[in-house]
């Protein structure tokens, strides 16, 4: 019964959507207003919807800030999603909602960091704003607009069906024709049940590496700002995620393994044949380590099929993983020292990393990527 009439608020916001437009400018407009009580007031018995509205009574004639709204949601004590929303990558967000599920990670890795601020879930129904593929894959605090910071620091949103997708229609084309039998198999044979679980179990251990090391990204997020130093931040967490599954198998978890496959081949190869890397930090943290993990020895492309030697890539992604985290261990020093820094200046060494293992992955993997996306496409 709760989940039918969440259903039937969607419906409602959908209508609704086309009749508001007070998100242009960001300042709720009583007419707005009135309209988004008259529609909104018979589900008032929702706690979202409860919060929602003593937030636009708040600020009508104002800017927006749904900071109540934000905060509620990110507690979860509600199955759903209701407010205004933005972000520079999604020009389809305004007064948006969504229905969702969540998928829980791996016990095994909850139970032992438990301090991971990644919720991975499926939205089972949700308006247009949350309906733009491939753009819109998570839901991050920023994502809400509100006029205060959020006051845990940081949490995040994964949609889990956004990443099943991209795998059926990116993912498992290249796992079938552009990838030696041999590697990733056991990838190729995890049910979508299963393979649910283990985006959830990344999405988890990826949140919280992103916490941990010299410069924990939370706290320095204007250093690895840019495309090229996200890029390395992201590679090296996914790096660190999938040492922590390798350990695990050493340690009697044997379901480390396919964790560890997943993360690799998302990481490795899926995000380069999906994206740009002249314009997308995950595609080019791809190309980054590819084109280190190629040097190292450990990766190789015949005919357009990519093998990797699976004894060597632990201590080829240790060696990475070392490498990103002196040059951060630099960086904190000086920052120790003196706090007002030019960014640009104290990021050269995230840049030289990044620029020597990109051309590297660009010049040796290029014609891969560009024949598996072209046949993959239909081109």
């Amino acid at each position: 019964m709760e989940k039918a009439r969440y259903f039937e608020l969607i419906d409602v916001v959908n209508k609704l959507r086309s009749l508001i437009t007070s998100h242009h400018d960001s300042i709720l407009k009583a007419e707005d207003h009135a309209v988004l009580l008259e529609a909104l007031s018979p589900y008032s018995d929702i706690e979202t919807v409860q919060v929602f509205l003593s937030d636009c009574d708040r600020c009508v004639g104002g800017a927006f800030d749904f900071t109540d709204t934000r905060d509620f949601t990110f507690s979860k004590k509600e199955r759903l999603v209701l407010s205004f929303f933005k972000a520079p990558y999604n020009a389809a967000y305004g007064l948006d909602a969504f229905v969702y599920e969540i998928e829980e990670p791996e016990a095994f890795f909850r139970e032992k960091f438990a301090t991971s601020k990644a919720t991975s879930i499926n939205i089972l129904k949700c308006t247009e704003g949350f309906d733009q593929y491939p753009t819109c894959v998570a839901l991050f605090p920023e994502n809400f607009c509100s006029a205060q910071s959020f006051a845990d620091g940081f949490s995040v949103f994964y949609f889990v069906n956004v990443f099943e997708r991209r795998f059926q229609e990116y993912g498992k084309p290249t796992l079938d024709s552009f990838v030696h039998k041999n590697s990733f198999w056991r990838l190729k044979r995890l049910s979508k049940k299963f393979r649910a679980k283990a985006f959830a179990t990344w999405h988890y251990l990826h949140e919280h590496f992103h916490s941990t090391g010299d410069l924990p990204i939370v706290d320095y997020l204007k250093i690895k700002s840019t495309r090229s130093s996200a890029a390395i931040e992201e590679s090296k967490v996914d790096a660190l995620s999938i040492l922590e599954c390798l350990k695990s198998a050493d340690e009697g978890f044997q379901d480390g393994l396919m964790y560890a496959e997943l993360i690799l081949f998302e990481r490795l190869i899926r995000y380069s044949i999906h994206e740009n890397p002249n314009e997308n930090y995950d595609a080019k943290s791809s190309y980054l380590l590819f084109g280190f993990l190629q040097q190292a020895g450990v990766l190789s492309v015949d005919n357009l099929v990519l093998n990797f030697d699976r004894k060597a890539i632990r201590q080829a992604l240790q060696e990475y993983v070392r490498a990103i985290e002196q040059i951060e261990r630099e960086i904190r020093q000086v920052l120790d020292q003196s706090p007002t820094q030019d960014y640009k200046k104290i990021r050269a060494g995230l840049s030289l990393f990044a620029k020597t293992h990109v051309s590297q992955g660009l010049e040796l993997k290029n014609e891969y990527f560009e024949n598996v996306r072209a046949t993959i496409e239909g081109r």
